[in-house]
């Protein structure tokens, strides 16, 4: 009885918002053209808690390392080091 009831007050809710000239969807497929699923990308030196590996330019040598600040500011420590 109560499933009847639901169908009976979708498809009055439908006609009546079809009356109006209201677009009605009649599955959810439509929703995913508005609706963003995605998350917006990270700058990948702005990241925090990273492992990162840094390759030396002169040999095959490699420092890998781990950090809770951000990576950008990991890297210029590492530069100031070096100088």
């Amino acid at each position: 009885m109560a499933g009847s009831r639901k169908v009976a007050t979708a498809v009055s809710l439908r006609q009546l918002l079809n009356a109006e000239a209201l677009p009605v969807s009649p599955d959810s497929s439509n929703k995913q053209k508005y609706i963003k699923v995605h998350k917006d990308p990270h700058p990948r030196l702005s990241k925090y808690n990273i492992v990162y590996k840094i390759n030396c330019n002169n040999c095959d040598a490699s420092y890998v390392g781990q950090t809770g600040k951000q990576l950008k500011t990991r890297i210029a420590e590492h530069r100031n080091h070096i100088r």
